[in-house]
């Protein structure tokens, strides 16, 4: 089975060629048909690092009206990492299309910004949280970034206080930024991480909590 074989168009499959995928992996065997197959809801299962990003990025992608400079598709992540991870993929697969624009959005930004990227004409939004996860590459990579203890464990984490849509409130359990130590830095790993997601994608968006 080859990708060309699932239905894959021409213009895409340059794009994972140079990427090196010759041979799709079995959740894309079975999902790729079925989403260029048409409108229907579909849960797919499988582990990491089998494919899932391809899976649904390319019939994603493949459905596109790239004539139509509006938003299409949108994906939610859990995390930034993964958030930046699927649109870089998203961005790697369409390379040979012509006008489609992949966003990846992350708070922190206002939102008149936000709308007129938008208006300028984004088909694929991608949407990720301030926050990062306890087991991401930045709390092992940059432990002092975070309110850790000696055993960079978390000393406090993020949640939401009761509100409208919790009456008890939201424990999220990311942990903590130390903003004393992004000040003292000039907030160096925030500008490194907004001028490398720059360098992949048009528009950016940092999606920010109460």
């Amino acid at each position: 089975m080859t990708f060309e074989e699932l239905g894959v168009r021409d213009d895409l499959l340059r794009g994972i060629a140079d990427m090196g995928f010759e041979t799709p992996m079995p959740v894309q065997e079975k999902v790729i048909p079925v989403l260029l197959g048409g409108d229907r809801d579909l849960v797919a299962l499988a582990q990491t690092g089998t494919g899932k990003t391809a899976a649904f990025g390319l019939p994603v992608l493949q459905r596109i009206d790239a004539h139509r400079h509006s938003p299409q598709a949108l994906i939610l992540a859990p995390t930034r990492e993964l958030c930046l991870q699927i649109a870089g993929d998203l961005a790697d697969f369409s390379k040979y299309m012509e006008d489609v624009t992949v966003l990846p959005v992350y708070g922190g930004s206002s939102i008149e910004s936000q709308i007129r990227a938008l208006k300028q004409g984004v088909q694929i939004i991608g949407d990720i949280p301030i926050y990062v996860a306890f087991d991401s590459a930045d709390t092992w990579a940059n432990p002092e970034l975070f309110q850790f203890d000696e055993e960079n464990l978390p000393i406090a984490v993020a949640g939401c206080p009761p509100d409208a849509f919790s009456a008890t409130g939201q424990l999220w359990g990311n942990p903590l930024y130390d903003w004393e130590y992004h000040k003292k830095t000039d907030y160096e790993w925030w500008a490194k991480r907004i001028a490398y997601s720059f360098k992949l994608y048009d528009k950016v968006r940092i999606d920010h909590f109460r």
